[in-house]
């Protein structure tokens, strides 16, 4: 006999909304990034445009990948956190794997202490992902090195340089806080001596 496993409904989202002060803040500032990233990508893809020079391409596809993903990134928050709340499903993720993934895809040279193990838990994969990608982004900052530590299955630490004066990337921890906390991750900020530590730690919903 086959079993088939079929994947758990969703709570409700909720948890993800803001209210209307911290929502219209939060819009003002997606706006600008938006915008940001958009200029962004039209320079790119503005140098394709442009005569070759001795020969040489000065076209620069991984420009307008970078580009594209930080749009991306930017309409994936907003569907999280303003989108229309329909259900979707919880499945089993390593919360530090979700982080070294997020590292590799914002092409981050991260430095990495522990491994991770077998252990899983529930949630939405691409609101974790989001979020990962939103604070190791925070504190990344203008290539500023970034560690990770990986306790057990169950937590993981990001340590560097935050520079909590920087308006875009207090935003981006914020918002990358939100997300992992709607989908059942606590979540603090310490002073550890390289300056701070964020301690993510997830629980079954």
């Amino acid at each position: 006999m086959t079993m088939t496993t079929t994947p758990r409904p969703v709570r409700s989202r909720r948890p993800h909304r803001l209210g209307i002060d911290a929502h219209t803040a939060f819009v003002a500032v997606l706006v600008s990034e938006l915008d940001a990233a958009v200029a962004s990508l039209v320079a790119a893809t503005g140098t394709a445009r442009k005569p070759v020079a001795d020969g040489v391409d000065l076209f620069d596809p991984s420009a307008v990948e970078r580009s594209v993903g930080d749009v991306r990134r930017l309409v994936r928050l907003l569907e999280i956190i303003d989108g229309p709340g329909q259900e979707r499903y919880l499945q089993p993720l390593s919360l530090p794997d979700a982080f070294l993934q997020a590292a590799k895809g914002l092409d981050l040279d991260i430095a990495v202490r522990g491994a991770a193990g077998p252990e899983r838990f529930l949630c939405d994969h691409e609101a974790v992902q989001l979020g990962a990608e939103l604070v190791l982004a925070a504190f990344a900052g203008d290539g500023k090195t970034v560690q990770l530590g990986i306790p057990n299955d169950r937590v993981v630490h990001v340590e560097g340089a935050l520079d909590l004066t920087d308006e875009r990337r207090v935003w981006q921890l914020r918002c990358g806080r939100r997300v992992l906390e709607g989908e059942n991750c606590r979540v603090r900020l310490v002073r550890v001596p390289i300056g701070y530590r964020l301690e993510i730690r997830a629980f079954e919903p």
